[in-house]
């Protein structure tokens, strides 16, 4: 069989490879362990997460355009 690379060569890769997953593994294992706090967060906590913003303006310039219709002002 005709190399054209030293036999290290693979290893080095697989190594390098094994090493990146497992990288990925740890940081995936943070995230859902962040999410698990983020998710089981006492409720009074995220109380004020969900409250409606500030009423529009009469004139139509708050964030939900004209009358509430979601659609921006166009003049």
């Amino acid at each position: 069989m005709n190399r054209t690379r030293p036999a290290g060569t693979s290893a080095v890769r697989l190594e390098n490879i094994a090493r990146f997953l497992g990288f990925v593994s740890e940081s995936i294992a943070r995230a859902a362990e962040q999410a698990r706090e983020i998710l089981n967060a006492a409720p009074a906590a995220l109380s004020d997460v969900g409250a409606p913003s500030a009423p529009d303006a009469a004139d139509g310039s708050g964030p939900d355009g004209p009358e509430g219709t979601g659609r921006p002002r166009t003049t």
